[in-house]
């Protein structure tokens, strides 16, 4: 979904191009410059109303904003003022402090930091949406954290966006719930020290600072990836749950790569 809408995104900008250039060469034909143009723009149209049909909007102050232009990525620690910009039944509303750009977070909403709470300028939300969804636009680090030692934050050069956001959706699909976890058929027990004494963690942040995703916590097991799910002090026993194949071996090759004693 987030390639569909990365191909979108582009298209939307080329056409903005597109429109640009025509206006600034001019034509001999006025007709067919005008209706070059307007074809263009409907097509833009089209193009926004599919990137954004799962949004929503508030108005704060007669300017319209919406939601969810930074696709999965959250938002840590979010800085406001003390007074709400809107309040309705919906939620408090407040001006994000500390960022470029004009952004209206709800305190209220039920999933912090998530794209749900987070609005900007609907007039800006194609840029933004576009400048989220190009890798060259963050950092990636892997946090390495080894027992009795403090963790270790190692850069990585590159790291394939879609299979860390694929990798982030499966830790939150199988996050610890305390009322189901003996009856899940994909959980396995192991003894903790067959896991050795490093956990891993994934991420990626925004250049601006303002947005990351974090992909915890991982160890290897027999040569795979696994996800650590729930460790049982008591028993010495570790809940475990192995990483899809595909996701384990890219994973794993970034973790091989690192420039630490493995």
């Amino acid at each position: 979904m987030k390639i569909i809408k990365t191909i979108l995104a582009f298209i939307v900008a080329l056409l903005v191009l597109s429109s640009c250039a025509v206006k600034q060469n001019g034509s001999s034909d006025s007709n067919s410059e005008s209706s070059d143009f307007i074809g263009q723009t409907a097509v833009m149209d089209e193009a926004y109303k599919e990137l954004t049909k799962d949004t929503k909007t508030i108005t704060v102050d007669g300017v319209l904003y919406r939601n969810k232009f930074q696709g999965d990525l959250i938002l840590r620690n979010p800085k406001y003022g003390a007074e709400p910009v809107l309040s309705d039944s919906t939620g408090q509303y407040y001006r994000l402090e500390g960022t470029d750009h004009d952004l209206i977070y709800n305190a209220s909403g039920v999933n912090k930091g998530t794209s749900e709470n987070i609005y900007c300028r609907d007039i800006q939300w194609s840029e933004l949406n576009s400048y989220y969804s190009t890798s060259s636009h963050f950092v990636y680090r892997c946090v390495v954290r080894t027992t009795g030692s403090a963790a270790q934050t190692v850069d990585v050069d590159k790291m394939d966006t879609v299979k860390l956001n694929e990798l982030v959706r499966f830790c939150e699909t199988n996050a610890y719930k305390s009322n189901d976890f003996a009856d899940s058929d994909s959980i396995k027990s192991v003894p903790s020290a067959s896991l050795g004494d490093k956990t891993y963690r994934f991420v990626m942040s925004s250049n601006d600072g303002l947005f990351s995703a974090n992909a915890r916590e991982f160890c290897v097991l027999d040569g795979s990836l696994v996800y650590k799910y729930r460790e049982v002090m008591s028993e010495e026993k570790t809940l475990i749950i192995d990483v899809p194949e595909e996701l384990s071996k890219y994973f794993l090759s970034i973790i091989n790569g690192l420039s630490v004693a493995k």
